[in-house]
């Protein structure tokens, strides 16, 4: 998901080059790596349909790091065997982790960018935060 975002900073390479469509999104997300050929060259990377890369791009935006902790908590939080009704906390355990999206989206953004270069101030002003991505990964949290 931040693949995308740190591909459109302008400080990053390639410098004001803004992914465009399906495909330079998909290239960016990192989702087609380049495959190699015979001898150890690297090979063209295969150009997916727009029906496939539409759906890789799409699979980009769902936080698995933050529902795979959700899942975690509701199986922790679910009952013994032979209890019925709902499930005490299942609810603040959703919404706990509904907003941790947007705070996971952005700490993994300035991972990236702290690990690409450590010279790099994090993002701190709300105008260089990932704001597609966390506004992205909450809805598919949600969904």
């Amino acid at each position: 998901m931040t693949n995308a975002a740190v591909a459109r900073r302008p400080d990053f390479h390639p410098a004001q080059g803004v992914p465009e469509g399906y495909a330079e999104i998909t290239r960016a997300a990192g989702l087609m790596p380049a495959t190699v050929g015979q001898g150890g060259a690297a090979a063209q990377p295969p150009n997916p349909s727009g029906v496939e890369t539409a759906l890789q791009t799409l699979t980009t935006y769902i936080p698995t790091e933050v529902l795979t902790l959700y899942v975690a908590v509701i199986a922790a939080l679910a009952p013994g065997k032979g209890q019925a009704g709902p499930v005490n906390g299942s609810w603040a355990a959703f919404w706990f982790f509904l907003g941790l999206t947007p705070a996971a989206a952005w700490v993994v953004f300035a991972t990236k960018i702290r690990a690409a270069d450590a010279s790099k101030a994090l993002p701190l002003r709300p105008r260089t935060w990932p704001l597609w991505e966390m506004i992205a990964g909450t809805i598919a949290y949600a969904a």
